[in-house]
């Protein structure tokens, strides 16, 4: 009797560790959504198109760095981004390498605090 009790404990932890297991190798295949990878793109740009400015306008970055991210963010974002937040980052990217050509760090400035 003892012996078919320690049978099942044991049956059912190996099963529970094969579930576990099965169910991780699921959640690992699985890709997010489009959706979700998508705005994630559109978020981490716009992050990165409002950092470049900011430290732009404080002097702490050449000029270059401005457009080179402007233009990164507007050739990823047109791939595969649509909506609204797509064209509110590219917007947001053709006003600051303008502000850039222009020389107008407070334009610059204006654009990244908009984005927060």
């Amino acid at each position: 009797m003892l012996r078919t009790a320690r049978r099942v404990q044991l049956r059912d932890i190996v099963m529970r560790r094969y579930l576990a297991f099965c169910l991780l190798l699921v959640a690992c295949g699985m890709k997010p959504p489009e959706e979700e990878r998508e705005k994630k793109t559109i978020d981490s740009w716009e992050a990165s198109l409002a950092f470049a400015a900011e430290a732009w306008t404080r002097g702490e970055v050449p000029k270059h760095v401005v457009r080179n991210v402007a233009d990164a963010a507007t050739e990823e974002i047109s791939k595969d981004a649509k909506g609204h937040a797509a064209a509110r980052v590219l917007a947001l990217a053709r006003d600051l390498k303008e502000a850039v050509e222009h020389d107008d760090r407070a334009a610059a400035a204006r654009k990244a605090r908009e984005r927060r």
